[in-house]
C-alpha cells in the first residue's frame, strides 16, 4: 500500500515525481523534489523545504558586494560636502567664482554663492528622493540606478568644465537628484 505524504502537490497524478505516493515508508531517498518548489514535509515538528536556500556567505558574494557598494556610496554625500567646502577656500576656485577684496587684499566668495553651492545639492536630493519611488515603479529599479549614474556623470562633467555660476548651480541640483 502506498504511503501518503501531506502537502500540496504540483505534479500531475501519473508523474513519477508525485510525492503523494511512494513505494514504502522507508524509501524517502527515492523522492525527487526537483519540480516541487512549494512542497514541505513535517519532520519532528520542523519544516524541511524541498529547495532550501544556501545559508553560507560564499553563495551570496554578489549580493553582499552590492550591499557593501550601496552602503559605501552613501559616504559620497558626506565626501562631497567636505570636498566642496575645501574647494570654496582654494584660490583657483575663488578666482573663478569669487571676487577680489581690496580691503583684505585676498580672494573671497559671496556668502550667498557659498550657501547656494552647498544647499542646492540638498534640495536636489530631496526632490530626487520624492521622484525615485514613482520612477522605479514605472521603469524599474535597474533603470533608476542607471539614470542616477548618468545624472551623476553629467553633473560632475558640468562642474568640472564650467566657469559660470548658473551652470555650477544647475550641476549641483542635478547631482543632488542623482543621490
Amino acid at each position: 500500500m502506498p504511503n501518503k505524504v501531506s502537502g500540496p502537490c504540483l505534479c500531475p497524478p501519473g508523474s513519477p515525481n508525485n510525492p503523494h505516493y511512494r513505494p514504502s515508508p522507508n524509501s524517502f531517498h527515492n523522492f525527487k523534489p526537483s519540480c516541487h518548489r512549494n512542497f514541505a514535509i513535517m519532520v519532528g515538528g520542523s519544516v524541511i523545504s524541498a529547495n532550501p536556500l544556501r545559508q553560507d556567505v560564499r553563495s551570496h558574494r554578489k549580493c553582499l558586494f552590492m550591499c557593501a557598494l550601496v552602503t559605501v556610496s552613501t559616504f559620497q554625500y558626506g565626501l562631497d560636502y567636505a570636498l566642496v567646502g575645501g574647494f570654496m577656500a582654494m584660490p583657483g576656485f575663488l578666482r573663478v567664482f569669487g571676487y577680489y577684496d581690496e580691503a583684505k587684499r585676498t580672494w573671497a566668495i559671496d556668502p550667498t554663492v557659498q550657501q547656494l553651492i552647498s544647499s542646492l545639492m540638498t534640495i536636489g536630493t530631496f526632490v530626487g528622493s520624492l521622484l525615485v519611488g514613482p520612477f522605479s515603479s514605472k521603469f524599474g529599479r535597474r533603470y533608476g540606478l542607471w539614470t542616477a549614474s548618468v545624472l551623476n556623470f553629467i553633473s560632475t562633467a558640468i562642474m568640472l568644465g564650467t566657469t559660470s555660476l548658473g551652470a555650477l548651480y544647475f550641476a549641483r541640483l542635478i547631482l543632488g537628484k542623482s543621490f
